[in-house]
């Protein structure tokens, strides 16, 4: 356009900062658009409010926001709004306090933004009294955002009073709530929510599939996720790689590892979640010589790469199956072969396999050349294969950060305790349970369920 000698405009600008994912071309189009004098142009500072939040640059974003001097709803929605994609609630209501002051009126996008970045019921119960004094309650996009809302603060009774309260109702309604469900421990409200869904003659979406699939597998109900799996195949979803992953979780959750099989095999797209949801079926299965074959196909294959997730599936895998060698080669292979910097789920899976084949120091000496930071999960396994061979001095090490780290958590107190009783230092295993009591940490009884 330059090359023709065409003068940008206004709607160029805006469009060009709406496709713009990188903070140097960003900073170079603002600046294009100020030496062409928009710097007082509120349409292009609100675009280029937006474009700097997509570049995960707020400090920018805050800064245009400052400086612009005309301010419209659209700018109000666009700060509120990067302040939500940051998860800074905090800032995003400051945000709106002072819209308010300016006598600017918010709108179902301002409602949608603070709802998305609220932390608190109470500031969610807040924004329920804005929205029902705006009348804007009857949107049927607040009333999904105000019960999403509600869910993620683990408020599902007030979720369902906004769901059974509203006048219209959408897909993304029923989806949010059998969601809500999902993520506050109430799997059977989620598959009566479903049900009434079928029954109120509602057509459920990928989407929804997938929720009640991990439903299914959360409680691990093989009967209801088979009427799932022929409901998708009569309806013709199976097609969806995100139904096929749903389904090879939920049959390697329920113990049927034959099924998961058959649906990745019978998969028409797989992506890097279906190769990990295979390995990690393998891995809960304990058969780590499966798993690694199935990892080295998936590094073979043309579609994906392995990342991650798949090095976590995989350390799993020879954790459980006690395949040290191999653990150790598909360790370095992460690091050296993929350059994947080990993550605390890595080094927890690596601690562990060197712990249960009891090579204790070997995985003190690894945690010693990572340095800093090592996480509690990493401890907790060095703690546990400490316990299981009997090493005292290195559970001891292991023990004595995982108490001061969570002084609540009585597991740690019981293992230490066990440990030096297994070493025949019973008067430091009575001071250690003495110490749990004047810390008033208490072990929770044992407990079974057996379902008929």
């Amino acid at each position: 356009m330059q090359t023709a000698s065409l003068k940008p405009t206004e709607l160029t600008f805006v469009s060009i900062m709406g496709a713009c994912l990188f903070s140097k071309f960003a900073r170079q189009v603002h600046g294009q658009a100020i030496k062409m004098c928009f710097e007082d142009c509120t349409s292009v500072n609100n675009a280029a409010i937006t474009m700097y939040s997509n570049c995960g640059d707020i400090d920018s974003a805050r800064l245009v926001f400052n400086r612009l001097q005309e301010k419209d709803i659209v700018s109000w929605n666009a700060i509120i709004a990067s302040y939500a994609q940051e998860d800074s609630s905090h800032e995003a209501m400051l945000a709106y306090l002072q819209m308010q002051r300016n006598e600017i009126e918010p709108d179902e996008f301002t409602i949608g933004s603070l709802l998305a970045s609220s932390d608190m019921v109470e500031a969610v119960e807040m924004i329920q009294a804005v929205v029902v004094k705006k009348a804007l309650i009857s949107k049927v996009e607040v009333s999904n955002a105000l019960l999403s809302a509600f869910c993620k603060n683990g408020e599902t009774e007030q979720a369902s009073k906004v769901f059974n309260g509203m006048e219209s109702r959408n897909l993304i309604s029923w989806n949010s709530m059998i969601s809500g469900f999902l993520l506050n421990g109430s799997p059977f409200c989620a598959l009566h929510q479903f049900s009434t869904l079928l029954v109120q003659g509602w057509r459920p979406n990928h989407y929804t599939l997938s929720l009640v699939l991990s439903v299914c597998a959360s409680i691990s109900d093989l009967r209801y996720g088979k009427q799932v799996h022929a409901y998708l195949l009569r309806f013709g979803y199976f097609f969806r790689t995100l139904l096929g992953n749903a389904l090879i979780a939920l049959y390697s959750k329920c113990g049927d590892l034959t099924w998961s099989l058959r649906v990745f095999e019978n998969m028409t797209e797989k992506d890097s979640i279906s190769w990990n949801s295979i390995i990690s079926a393998y891995a809960q299965h304990g058969e780590g010589e499966e798993a690694i074959r199935w990892f080295e196909a998936m590094r073979y294959s043309s579609e994906v790469t392995p990342d991650k997730a798949t090095f976590t599936a995989i350390l799993s895998a020879c954790s459980r199956s006690g395949l040290v060698s191999e653990g150790i080669r598909l360790f370095d292979l992460m690091v050296n072969g993929y350059g994947i910097d080990p993550e605390a789920d890595h080094f927890s899976c690596i601690v562990d396999l060197l712990g249960r084949a009891g090579f204790l120091d070997i995985a003190a000496g690894l945690m010693k050349d990572r340095g800093f930071g090592i996480e509690p999960s990493v401890w907790w396994s060095l703690l546990s294969s400490c316990a299981a061979h009997g090493h005292l001095q290195l559970g001891c090490i292991a023990a004595e950060f995982l108490i001061e780290t969570g002084k609540d958590d009585p597991a740690f107190y019981v293992v230490l305790s066990n440990l030096y009783a297994n070493a025949g230092k019973w008067e430091e295993s009575a001071k250690l349970r003495e110490l749990m009591k004047k810390c008033g940490v208490v072990k929770q009884p044992g407990s079974s369920w057996i379902a008929s």
